[in-house]
């Protein structure tokens, strides 16, 4: 059983390689979708099917949308370059593209902190520009969130 691969990963002590992590986040992922599918084995009564269908469906795209970028820029800082033969390089260009067609772009708004915060590995992709585009647009957006906590939190 899935549930029972994701339990050992979770427990176990081993150290996951830097380079590895990326792909580990993705098998746990999968797993959890997975593990998801059990929902239409028929034992569910529909209400319950859809309800735990959006919130699960929800909290992956939550998860995904915080975290695809950090995931990326963790493995072209491993390897110093973006390796643009992978699976993982080439979806998230398909996603930064769709995101352009689809005109999906955080604004950056030049927002306090936002430069502050630069991360040296996006300059890895600068010769990506949509992809650059994208993730630093995710990053600025991330920073503007955190500053608003920190700001709202303080009050």
């Amino acid at each position: 059983m899935h549930g029972n691969r994701l339990s050992r990963f979770l427990q176990s002590s081993s150290i996951i390689n830097e380079l590895l992590a990326p792909r580990e986040h993705g098998i746990a992922v999968i797993t959890c979708l997975l593990s998801g599918l059990q929902v239409f084995n028929g034992d569910f009564n529909s209400q319950t099917r859809l309800t735990r269908l959006i919130k699960g469906v929800h909290g992956l795209h939550v998860y995904a949308t915080e975290f695809w970028t950090e995931y990326l820029l963790s493995e072209v800082a491993a390897t110093g370059k973006p390796d643009i033969s992978s699976q993982f390089f080439s979806m998230a260009l398909l996603l930064a593209n769709r995101l352009d067609e689809a005109a999906v772009t955080i604004a950056s708004t030049g927002c306090i902190g936002a430069s502050d915060n630069r991360d040296d590995r996006l300059q890895l992709l600068l010769e990506h520009k949509v992809l650059y585009k994208h993730i630093k647009a995710a990053m600025e957006s991330r920073s503007r969130k955190r500053l608003e906590m920190e700001l709202l939190s303080g009050q």
